[in-house]
């Protein structure tokens, strides 16, 4: 009977140990899965970080490729061309003349713009300055006040009133050869190219 006892005990010891082995064994299976999950986990959020970051590379690259030609946009329209001041040169006579001779030349000037246009200043490559004059009573002088043309109107210029006056030409000019002046004005630079003819008379030094 006592023997019987014994080995009941020892029996259930072992059904004990077992048990207990069974559930530190379902313990850590446990933990083990929790662990898994857990770093699939992070490494879906670091997946979706790294999807996120290179999504925002990628938008900052497609801002950046962007950026210059906006910037060009605005360059061209800061750097763009003015437009040359609507005027035109007819009828223009330009006389033969030597080098370091000055001369007046005469014709006609048009606004052909449709806004009013003042001729500020005159220049030329060709000679040492080209100035405005005007004849008031007979007396000639340089026209600092500029000349005003509405839209349309043809100013004429002659020897006894406006003209302009080439002063100190760089090289001697004869029939066919061109003449470039510039006129400054407030609608940008007109550029007149006239032919120079036969002498008239009109050349002079200064």
């Amino acid at each position: 009977m006592k023997k019987n006892t014994l080995t009941l005990k020892n029996t259930l010891s072992l059904l004990s140990v077992g048990a207990l082995a069974l559930t530190l064994t379902a313990c850590g299976g446990s933990g083990t899965t929790t662990s898994a999950a857990s770093s699939s986990s992070a490494s879906a959020s670091a997946s979706s970080s790294a999807t996120a970051s290179a999504s925002a590379s990628t938008s900052a690259s497609a801002s950046a490729a962007a950026s210059p030609s906006a910037s060009s946009s605005a360059t061209t329209d800061e750097t763009k061309p003015h437009a040359h001041a609507p005027i035109s040169a007819t009828k223009a006579t330009v006389p033969a003349a030597d080098k370091g001779k000055g001369i007046h030349i005469t014709g006609q000037l048009k606004n052909t713009g449709t806004e009013p246009i003042t001729i500020k200043s005159a220049a030329s490559d060709y000679a040492e300055a080209v100035e405005m004059h005007k004849t008031v009573n007979g007396v000639m002088s340089v026209d600092t006040a500029g000349w005003t043309l509405k839209p349309g109107q043809t100013m004429d210029l002659t020897e006894e009133g406006y003209h302009l006056a080439v002063k100190g030409l760089k090289a001697s000019m004869k029939k066919g050869d061109a003449l470039e002046i510039t006129l400054t004005t407030t609608e940008g630079p007109a550029h007149l190219e006239l032919t120079v003819g036969e002498s008239t008379g009109s050349a002079h030094s200064h």
